[in-house]
């Protein structure tokens, strides 16, 4: 909210453009910012206040503003998702400083993953060619589950681990996010999956022996 009030203060665009957007507004994939019985997590009840904001403000001021909704995001650099949690904790094994027990809440829960430089190019797009008021989800198109994320993991570490799963859930119903418009702006995933945990895995390799 304070971002947005800021830029509809000073009047101007975020580019030096009238056709760019104000406001660039990062929401996720999961979240149904219509259904509030849904928000679980603090996390998720901010996504949808920005969310909800940002397009009240689009209506009240005539605001140029697009709604970006990135699937996980995945790639070299530090973060506390999933991934990097998985890469993290490999490195540590490799380092001897670990158990060699790679362990997940469900290898079964499916996610849409994507790498984080696939999605900067696809925030570029939109600054230049989204069109305001307009919602773009941006994601890989493949639904992969933690079972197949922790195996590749596996095939790209340096020693053995053992994969645990601490429920026994049945498989989950895929993920099949689309990205239809963005993409028929000529946007497309460059990356491929592996090459993202594998990036992955030597940033932290890196970071470690920075730490050394």
């Amino acid at each position: 909210m304070t971002i947005t009030e800021f830029f509809r203060l000073l009047n101007i665009p975020l580019l030096p453009s009238v056709n760019y957007p104000y406001i660039f507004i990062l929401s996720t994939y999961y979240i149904n910012i219509y259904q509030f019985s849904t928000l679980t997590h603090p996390y998720s009840l901010s996504k949808t206040l920005q969310v909800l904001i940002a397009q009240s403000w689009e209506v009240l001021y005539n605001m140029h503003i697009i709604i970006a909704k990135p699937s996980n995001l995945i790639g070299p650099g530090f973060s506390n998702g999933v991934c990097s949690i998985f890469a993290k904790k490999i490195i540590d094994m490799e380092k001897n400083k670990a158990e060699k027990i790679l362990q997940a809440t469900n290898l079964n829960a499916q996610r849409d993953f994507l790498d984080v430089r696939d999605a900067v190019s696809a925030y570029d797009m939109l600054l230049i060619q989204g069109n305001s008021g307009e919602t773009y989800e941006i994601a890989s198109g493949t639904s992969r589950s933690l079972g197949e994320v922790t195996h590749c993991f596996k095939s790209l570490a340096k020693m053995e681990f053992e994969i645990i799963s601490l429920t026994t859930g049945g498989k989950e119903q895929q993920i099949k996010i689309l990205s239809s418009k963005l993409r028929n702006l000529g946007w497309k995933p460059t990356i491929p999956f592996e090459s993202s945990l594998r990036n992955m895995l030597n940033f932290y390799r890196k970071n470690e022996k920075n730490k050394n």
